[in-house]
């Protein structure tokens, strides 16, 4: 469109309060002002305040130029809405002022230049539609929203009012609410992207597949590749994403069955991978026996809380009975605890968190196969340490560097890996090496007071602090195999 030959619009009602001039346009309070049919209303350099009535009718509005955002505005004390409103400033952007409506087949188009919400907010009635956004001409401020409300069954990749959250799913979704929310949630300790939304269903038992859109503008310091999807219902959860594309810019989640639930981006918890060996629960090649698990005797709730081992800021969530009910190389042997500690000090725990172990010394997240997830401490370089309720613990030679990108580290294979060597853990002989057995009361150290402690449950079957080769039973093996033969030994860190 050419600015210099198209300004047409009409007046209905008389020109008195109406001021067109260097300021942009302003609608007295009185004053109607409707566009016909088509009409182009061009405000350059200037602002659009209704204090009257404006009809817009099937006209558009375009907001051009070059001046700062702050002398662009659109506002007024009277209601807004607009059939097609073009934000198409060369440079700078749009200031809103006060609310805007758009009604079914009504546009809000982002040529050039960003609108900056200021607090305020978009509505739009389904079928209204944004068009043209992008990283460089995009909606955007520390606080306002865009509200949508519709109704879908079944839709497969449906982005309603085309605000960056599109849905999937078999289910009737009826009647509901998107907010795209502009500002930022503190999460795990990190704050969130620029956008973040809020969905609110009013039917029930749905199962929807959602793909959040993200500008790179918009990460506010985020990492991309560590960036990855979150829920909010009584607190801050992460719910991993089924995909990043940092190519596109949009993260997926499958299977949500939240109702009324925020979604925001922000950096992943960060993420690890132990891996270590029990010796008292030792086969061969590296594998463990899982008699517990097959005996049915491991709980699905953490055991260190009721033990009172020292817990700095817990992750002891539970598991599930179908997580214990795995078999093979993936067979839960028993409960771990993992702790971070500070990179200066190996002393001081940061993080607690529980784990499970499987048959493979693969140490995973209570889902009994992910790598461990840790909150509430952004990426640093940390001692790692691993202990059980009656094995020596033992913790790393050295910090390890750990992020949202799943991270390893493997005492079972390597002895450099941990701190003491043969003191702190012992040679299977086999190539593999495992945790010393026999600290029934967990102070650290292996002494004859957990012998003593032993032999007043002999015969006693269970989940037991004194079953050392955890068969399900206390018994003399026990005594002889796991707790005496490591007499003396400790762990080569404070417990």
């Amino acid at each position: 469109m050419h600015w210099d030959k198209i300004l047409i619009f009409s007046i209905l009602n008389f020109l008195i309060g109406v001021n067109i001039n260097g300021q942009g346009l302003t609608i007295q309070s009185g004053t109607h002002l409707v566009l016909n049919g088509n009409a182009a209303l061009v405000v350059n350099d200037g602002s659009f305040i209704n204090n009257g009535a404006f009809n817009s009718g099937m006209g558009t509005v375009y907001m051009i130029g070059t001046v700062p955002t702050a002398s662009t505005k659109i506002g007024g004390s009277s209601s807004l809405s607009f059939n097609d409103l073009v934000i198409d400033k060369t440079s700078n952007g749009v200031q809103l002022e006060a609310d805007l409506t758009f009604f079914p087949a009504n546009t809000l188009q982002m040529l050039s230049g960003n609108l900056d919400l200021n607090g305020k907010d978009i509505f739009l009635f389904s079928g209204a539609t944004i068009l043209s956004e992008s990283e460089t001409n995009r909606i955007m401020g520390d606080s306002g929203r865009i509200v949508t409300t519709t109704n879908l069954n079944g839709p497969t990749n449906v982005n309603p009012g085309n605000i960056g959250l599109s849905l999937s799913s078999t289910d009737n979704l009826g009647t509901f609410t998107i907010e795209r929310i502009h500002g930022v949630q503190t999460i795990n300790g990190s704050q969130s992207n620029q956008r973040y939304y809020k969905i609110k269903y009013f039917n029930t038992g749905l199962t929807v597949d959602y793909t959040l859109q993200y500008f790179n503008a918009e990460l506010n310091g985020i990492n991309e590749a560590y960036l990855d999807s979150w829920k909010y219902d009584t607190n801050w959860k992460q719910r991993t994403a089924n995909a990043l594309d940092t190519m596109t810019n949009i993260v997926t989640v499958n299977g949500a069955s939240e109702q009324d639930t925020l979604w925001a981006l922000s950096t992943g918890q960060l993420r690890l991978s132990p891996k270590v060996l029990l010796s008292g629960a030792y086969d061969t090649g590296g594998l463990m026996k899982d008699d517990l698990r097959t005996f049915g005797v491991i709980p699905t709730t953490e055991p260190f809380t009721a033990l009172g081992f020292n817990l700095v800021n817990c992750s002891c969530d539970s598991t599930t009975q179908s997580v214990l009910s795995a078999t093979g190389n993936d067979a839960i042997v028993d409960w771990m605890l993992v702790e971070l500690r500070l990179r200066s000090n190996q002393d001081s725990v940061l993080q607690s968190v529980a784990a499970l172990l499987q048959k493979d010394g693969d140490v995973v997240d209570i889902d009994g196969v992910s790598a461990i997830k840790i909150p509430n401490l952004s990426a640093d370089s940390f001692y790692v340490a691993v202990k059980h309720r009656n094995h020596l613990g033992v913790i790393s030679t050295d910090i390890r560097s750990l992020t949202p990108i799943a991270s390893t580290y493997d005492f079972s294979t390597n002895i450099s890996n941990t701190k003491g060597g043969n003191l702190g853990i012992k040679d299977l002989g086999d190539g593999y090496y495992a945790l010393y057995s026999g600290d029934a009361d967990m102070n650290g150290q292996v002494q004859n007071s957990d012998g003593t402690a032993l032999v007043l449950k002999l015969g006693s079957a269970g989940y037991m602090q004194e079953d050392l080769d955890m068969n399900g039973q206390v018994q003399n093996t026990d005594l002889t195999n796991e707790q005496r033969p490591n007499l003396g030994k400790g762990v080569q860190f404070n417990n």
